[in-house]
């Protein structure tokens, strides 16, 4: 949805970027680059050009990124500040093949090839997506057999109020209802994804998900 002259000076407004020189990479600068990716997700490349050369902007990301390559200190662990502008980076409307492809590569070398949601996903926001796309209330995560689990309680999926857990696997991600057995599996990848990508697929279920009974579910997933 393109955004009127109003909602760009709003953006605006909101977000003074510096000059895009002037990003380092630091905690500070990498949150404030994030939060201006996340307010203006939605908008269109030709829309957020209007506000930022989103080349510029690349190059930018791109550089801060070589900074945490080239530290041997910080160069050693995942910077979850890092690999939450690179992810939410991917996941705009921003890009081209090419710069998408990139950025995949740029965060297999964050992680050091894990694919792992709980490597990829800090702890806290996991629970924040649960609960604000179930309207539920996050009880527990833990690492399960087959992937990390997030168990909530009184969560609502369309009309039906479900209680269980969220499983998220290298290949899929599933809810479970522990009342009834019945669950709900998407698998439209990729995985794993960025927080806000995460956050939308768990709204819009069951569109999109598909949907097994106790009966079915107790056959072939008895293990999960």
């Amino acid at each position: 949805m393109v955004q009127n002259s109003f909602e760009l000076c709003k953006t605006y407004n909101q977000f003074k970027l510096k000059n895009l020189t002037e990003y380092s990479y630091c905690t500070s600068d990498l949150l404030e680059l994030t939060q201006f990716i996340i307010f203006n997700s939605k908008s269109s490349l030709d829309t957020i050009s209007e506000v930022v050369d989103v080349f510029s902007f690349f190059d930018t990301v791109k550089r801060i990124y070589y900074s945490w390559q080239k530290n041997p200190v910080a160069s050693r662990q995942v910077d979850y500040d890092l690999l939450a502008l690179l992810t939410v980076f991917r996941a705009s409307n921003w890009l081209n093949s090419n710069q998408h492809k990139i950025l995949e590569e740029y965060i297999t070398d964050l992680t050091d090839g894990y694919t792992n949601w709980d490597v990829l996903f800090p702890v806290q926001n996991l629970r924040i997506a649960v609960e604000r796309a179930l309207k539920s209330q996050v009880t527990g995560i833990v690492q399960g057999r087959n992937g990390v689990e997030v168990w909530f309680r009184e969560g609502h999926i369309g009309s039906n109020q479900v209680s269980g857990m969220v499983i998220l696997s290298p290949c899929y991600i599933q809810i479970k209802d522990v009342i009834d057995g019945s669950m709900y599996t998407y698998t439209g990848g990729p995985f794993p994804m960025s927080p806000l990508d995460f956050e939308d697929i768990l709204m819009n279920c069951p569109k999109s998900w598909v949907y097994n009974t106790s009966i079915y579910s107790s056959n072939q997933y008895s293990q999960l």
